[in-house]
């Protein structure tokens, strides 16, 4: 009991048991609340580690398919197997569109890493889809011969361009071959 007076008597006792209860109660309810984030907070942080991973391994395998075209023309050319001065000229072309295609792998990467909200310096155009698949299948064709594999080629005239990056639509396209 805590007794409270007045300058002058008579003095009051005031019990101050409930106002410890209510007080405990707030304290209580504000541990409770704290655990709460701790736990939301912690499975957010264990989301964002899973969708780093999952980026990582997804640009490891993105560089990987241009890495192979390159490592198997750079063989060719080891090997000799270009005897002839226009097929050594393919094999650098082969070499050279790869290794562009990596650098612009490696610019994406770096701006998706920035956090800024910077518009994207990507330049949208007008494409045909055969010029599409003929660059993807350019790009691919070192794997695709050391594989054995043979890719027919069937594209309507008269379908509509597609509006993108060129380079962006590419790769997606080379992703499709390479995985198929």
């Amino acid at each position: 009991l805590l007794a409270a007076c007045h300058v002058e008597p008579p003095c009051a006792e005031v019990p101050v048991l409930g106002g410890n209860l209510l007080t405990g109660g707030v304290v209580l309810l504000l541990l409770a609340a704290t655990m709460v984030l701790v736990v939301v907070a912690s499975q957010h942080a264990h989301k964002l580690a899973n969708l780093q991973m999952d980026f990582v391994a997804s640009v490891s395998h993105e560089l990987r398919t241009p890495l192979a075209v390159i490592l198997s023309a750079g063989e060719n050319i080891r090997d000799g197997l270009p005897e002839d001065p226009k097929e050594f000229m393919q094999q650098g072309s082969v070499i050279t569109e790869q290794a562009n295609q990596l650098m612009e792998l490696v610019d994406q990467v770096l701006r998706f890493s920035s956090l800024s909200k910077a518009v994207s310096s990507r330049a949208s155009a007008a494409i045909q889809i055969s010029t599409l698949i003929d660059a993807a299948l350019r790009n691919t064709a070192e794997v695709l011969q050391k594989e054995a594999f043979r890719v027919e080629k069937r594209v309507a005239p008269d379908l509509p361009n597609v509006v993108g990056d060129l380079s962006g639509l590419t790769q997606s396209i080379q992703n499709l071959i390479i995985n198929a």
